[in-house]
């Protein structure tokens, strides 16, 4: 909670100092997202992950490696929200479509770090086995 409450803080302090437009602000939305999925708010760690991918793309260009962890992050919140789902008994089928929207997120991540980091490059090889696989996923989310 209190890593959350510092981005807030610090989100305030960057939009006044740089705008709300300048990748730095587009950097603090993610790691707010970051915060509020471990504080297990899903839906608004998505808001988050969604507004700082939009200002990557405008400001670094929809190439950008920070727009695919922003792709990527959402994915591994999307798994670990269908893990927490899957505790507590849901229909099936809202977790499959949980793990299948989180699939396309690795998918879109794995896309834009092959054409800029290369296909050898560690984060490129995971999104690819996580996009095949989401539920592998689950075991890095249960550590976090």
């Amino acid at each position: 909670y209190k890593s959350l409450q510092a981005y807030e803080k610090a989100h305030e302090y960057l939009e006044a100092t740089v705008g709300k437009t300048h990748p730095d602000v587009a950097a603090n939305h993610n790691n707010r997202g970051l915060a509020l999925w471990g504080l297990r708010r899903y839906e608004e760690a998505g808001v988050e992950y969604r507004h700082a991918q939009s200002l990557f793309g405008a400001t670094l260009g929809l190439e950008h490696p920070n727009v695919a962890l922003c792709h990527f992050n959402w994915g591994l919140t999307l798994v670990s929200h269908a893990s927490s789902v899957s505790d507590t008994g849901p229909p099936k089928a809202g977790i499959t479509n949980l793990l299948d929207t989180a699939a396309q997120e690795f998918a879109s991540a794995h896309t834009i770090w092959e054409k800029t980091l290369g296909a050898d490059h560690p984060e490129t090889k995971m999104a690819v086995q996580y996009a095949k696989n989401p539920i592998m996923a689950i075991e890095a989310t249960q550590q976090h």
